[in-house]
């Protein structure tokens, strides 16, 4: 029978109604958050908001104060809800791992001046952002080179776009959906996103949240099913392993016939 995204998800989050809500791994800090929000306001109705009422009888400012504070409770509690229980902007694992470029590791080989060579991707690397270079770091757990401005978070165990901060009070990553009004600052650095004084405050108070990358209530592929269940198994990992072991032993048997043939020739020479 063919699993949903969520029930086959690697990260740490906890779904319900079928992955149409998302939260981080310590969802039960908001039990406390909710409190630290529902007792004030339920000991400011029953006695303040009820003396107020009491000694302005036949006055709508009682009547008003108490409306103002059960709206803006219920608009907290809206924006709490909604903090908590999206994506935060995960950045989905990938299925396809980019291919491993050779790198010479001279410190792992047996004879002296003699390299080996090591399949391994590049910790970083360069992208363009508007016309600016920046630096992009390659995430081994989520196997893909980070987004600008993105981060794995060790909490959730996911990459997040435009990562601020795990919040425990609300159980869930601070990011692109989250905390849009976040910026990151730079002190005599080039503001690749800055996009003049107007276009940055119609980014952070009008523009629209991104759609979430990720649709954890669809249905996942059978292949890509079986390759987040090959990445938990340690047979899959082991005959990657062996794979690795063989090139570099191959590459070592070339290196070493190489070298045979040049200390050959110098012999020759000599």
């Amino acid at each position: 029978m063919a699993k949903r995204l969520y029930e086959v998800w690697k990260g740490k989050n906890k779904f319900i109604f079928r992955g149409r809500l998302i939260f981080g791994p310590d969802a039960k800090s908001l039990i406390i958050t909710l409190l630290l929000i529902i007792v004030p306001v339920i000991i400011f109705c029953t006695n303040v908001a009820r003396n107020l009422f009491d000694e302005t009888s036949g006055n709508i400012a009682g009547y008003a104060i108490l409306m103002v504070t059960v709206v803006f409770t219920i608009y907290v509690l809206l924006l709490l809800l909604l903090t908590s229980a999206r994506d935060p902007g995960i950045v989905p694992r990938n299925l396809h791992p980019p291919t491993e470029e050779i790198c010479y590791d001279s410190s792992a080989s047996i004879d002296v001046g003699r390299q080996t060579p090591t399949p391994r991707l590049p910790p970083t690397k360069e992208v363009i952002v508007n016309g600016v270079p920046v630096r992009v770091k390659y995430c081994i757990t989520c196997q893909l080179y980070r987004p600008p401005r993105c981060s794995h978070c060790s909490v959730c165990d996911n990459c997040v776009e435009r990562f601020d901060h795990h919040c425990p009070w609300v159980g869930q990553c601070i990011g692109m959906t989250t905390y849009e009004t976040f910026r990151y600052r730079g002190v005599e650095r080039p503001q690749v996103y800055d996009r003049g004084c107007l276009n940055n405050f119609r980014e952070v108070f009008c523009s629209k949240i991104k759609p979430s990358r990720n649709n954890f209530h669809a249905y996942v592929q059978e292949n890509e099913r079986g390759f987040t269940r090959g990445m938990n198994s340690e047979g899959y990992i082991g005959n990657l392993d062996g794979n690795r072991r063989e090139k570099v032993e191959d590459d070592r048997e070339i290196g070493g016939d190489l070298l045979k043939i040049s200390q050959r020739r110098e012999a020759e020479d000599a």
